[in-house]
């Protein structure tokens, strides 16, 4: 799940930079990427390529807190089964027997 994410955010940054090259009037943008993002995004007008930039900055925040949230969720269910079998061991070692 990580790794798909992470790979949704490099692909996003990808064609962010691009983007923003093209804005910039930059060359070095090959035509072919050129034509292939002005396409997929439909973009005529400068106006509109601000708005998709825009959009795409805030599709990369908006994956990057799902990341923080699904590290911190992982982190915590990790910790919570650790307790869990520290508990379980420390119930049979002192012979207690707690239904759980």
């Amino acid at each position: 799940m990580v790794r798909r994410i992470q790979e949704s955010i490099n692909d996003i940054r990808k064609e962010l930079s691009a983007l923003v090259e093209i804005k910039r009037d930059n060359r070095k943008a090959q035509n072919v990427k050129r034509t292939r993002l002005l396409k997929k995004y439909n973009l005529e007008k400068k106006e509109d390529l601000d708005q998709v930039i825009e959009e795409l900055k805030q599709k990369v925040s908006a994956k990057t807190q799902l990341l923080s949230r699904y590290r911190k969720r992982q982190n915590q269910y990790y910790q919570r089964s650790c307790l869990g079998q520290i508990v379980r061991n420390f119930i049979t070692v002192s012979g207690r027997h707690v239904p759980m």
